[in-house]
């Protein structure tokens, strides 16, 4: 499957958290696309 190009990160702070999400989440999670929520409500997001 081909990869998609990656785009640049929008803040400062988005780069930071997904810094640490590749610290922090499990090795199933790498290859998933890096998204980052500014805001979330209820059961499903």
């Amino acid at each position: 499957m081909k990869k998609l190009p990656l785009r640049k990160v929008p803040g400062p702070k988005s780069e930071e958290y997904i810094k640490l999400a590749d610290e922090c989440e499990p090795l199933c999670s790498k290859d998933q696309t890096p998204i980052v929520w500014s805001l979330g409500q209820g059961v499903r997001v």
